[in-house]
């Protein structure tokens, strides 16, 4: 995760012993565990006509990285210390941005487009 590009840059949490947080997170989203014991669990999901609330117990050292965009809620017995990354915006998307910038700047001044000869 040191190294990576494809991320955020990292955003340290502590959570004292039995301390619980919500998070909203993207898709692609990493956490690592940096000291301490933390148990992630994910936003409700269907499976197989059944809502299920997958959770993780991550161990110091472990990395744990959203499948999908939703909230997590972190908790914690023992205390912990952990970094968590959002994705960076990659090229297609940020490429749309780009289109949709452009195409509500030609919405807003319609003159300069569909003028009349």
């Amino acid at each position: 995760m040191a190294g990576s590009s494809s991320s955020s840059s990292p955003r340290p949490t502590r959570l004292a012993a039995g301390q619980s947080q919500c998070l909203s997170l993207p898709s692609g989203s990493q956490l690592h565990v940096v000291r301490g014991r933390l148990r992630v669990v994910e936003s409700p999901q269907w499976l197989a006509e059944r809502i299920v609330m997958p959770q993780a117990l991550l161990p110091a050292g472990a990395h744990f990285m959203m499948s999908h965009r939703g909230w997590v809620e972190l908790h914690t017995d023992t205390g912990c210390e952990l970094v968590w990354r959002e994705p960076v915006a990659t090229a297609p998307v940020a490429a749309w941005g780009l289109l949709w910038r452009w195409v509500r700047g030609l919405l807003r001044s319609p003159g300069a487009v569909f003028s009349s000869r």
